[in-house]
């Protein structure tokens, strides 16, 4: 019954071929050691007949009658320069013949480690007929697997990021509209103060959003602004955190960070207050008090956030801690979470 195997040609789709019958490799090692071990014991017999031959030519020139016990050391020390001989020509020809071998199964080592270090993975040509021709076939065809899935991966992210950059950009429509009557709003003489509020907060909200689809369609290029007063950032930061939260929660702020100038992408720094805020509505228990605390140590801006977790959260994905730590990451800090105590401190070494 034929049986069909998958190999990569190279290049292109990989074709059905058909299976020939293969030989162990043990079977081809033990031929070959009985194939050096009959040449060399040829060798050592057309060795021992020279030399004999020699021993003969060598008494008869000098006129000396060999006695039998001449012959028997002669003989014997023949028989030992061929053995010696033809063992030597058995390794070298051996370790020759071994070698082909030894260098095949280095190339199957160093593909299989091309698929951790390399971005394409190393083709094999096929050689022989037996266990190891059969291994290379097989890293060939998972080394074309591999070509095809990094291929796939990679036009899949290339159209997400063509989505992700195609959604943004359509949002800004809507969005432009809903920043132009906010302003519209605050821009009207009869306004009231709580009207005024919402509408400055909207139209903050929608400034916010505007610049986060920045980002996206920039591909997360950051903004550095140097800040003069990284006090008075945090200050207005906190007032933004406490008008989210104070109608739901009660809320204890303390700011005691210097006012000291600092390089920060402000956007950034807003996105790290607005997860705090969204995982706070999602998970903490309105009947405790939250707290928030800006404060400095040695060169690092810090943030402590505390709350207790109402008895009902149920578990998230994790996704605001995820960019919080990310965000942290760029500027070398680190975010640090006691899930016992439900605190989060961040470290941003930026002061």
């Amino acid at each position: 019954m034929s049986r069909y195997i998958s190999r990569p040609p190279g290049e292109g789709d990989i074709t059905l071929i058909k299976k020939e019958k293969r030989h162990r490799l043990s079977h081809e090692i033990l031929g070959l050691t009985f194939l050096c071990l009959l040449i060399s014991a040829a060798l050592c017999l057309v060795l021992w007949g020279i030399g004999t031959v020699l021993t003969d030519y060598l008494y008869e020139i000098k006129g000396i009658t060999p006695t039998d016990v001449d012959y028997a050391v002669s003989n014997t020390q023949v028989i030992g320069v061929a053995a010696v001989i033809s063992a030597l020509f058995f390794a070298m020809l051996f370790l020759i013949v071994l070698g082909e071998r030894l260098v095949y199964i280095k190339r199957i080592s160093d593909a299989i480690r091309s698929f951790d270090h390399s971005e394409t993975p190393l083709i094999l040509p096929l050689e022989g007929s037996n266990e190891l021709t059969t291994l290379a076939e097989t890293i060939n065809s998972m080394a074309e697997r591999d070509r095809r899935i990094r291929e796939k991966e990679t036009q899949l992210n290339e159209e997400r990021e063509q989505l992700v950059r195609s959604l943004s950009h359509d949002i800004r429509t809507p969005l432009t509209s809903v920043m132009s009557y906010s302003q519209l709003l605050l821009a009207r003489e009869d306004i009231s103060g709580e009207t005024e509020e919402y509408a400055g907060h909207i139209y903050r909200k929608a400034l916010q959003i505007k610049q986060l689809t920045d980002v996206l369609l920039e591909g997360g290029k950051r903004e550095l602004v140097h800040i003069e007063d990284i006090r008075l950032l945090c200050e207005q930061l906190v007032c933004d955190f406490e008008a989210e939260l104070e109608e739901n929660f009660d809320i204890r702020t303390d700011v005691e960070c210097p006012a000291s100038s600092a390089e920060v992408d402000i956007s950034e720094i807003r996105r790290i207050f607005d997860n705090l805020i969204s995982n706070i509505r999602k998970y903490a228990d309105p009947a405790e008090t939250v707290t928030l605390k800006i404060c400095s140590q040695d060169k690092d801006l810090v943030i402590e956030q505390s709350n207790s977790v109402k008895q009902t959260s149920s578990e998230g994905h994790g996704m605001g801690l995820k960019s919080i730590r990310r965000i942290a990451g760029s500027y070398g800090g680190s975010v640090s979470v006691d899930r016992d105590k439900f605190e989060i401190k961040i470290n941003l070494p930026i002061l």
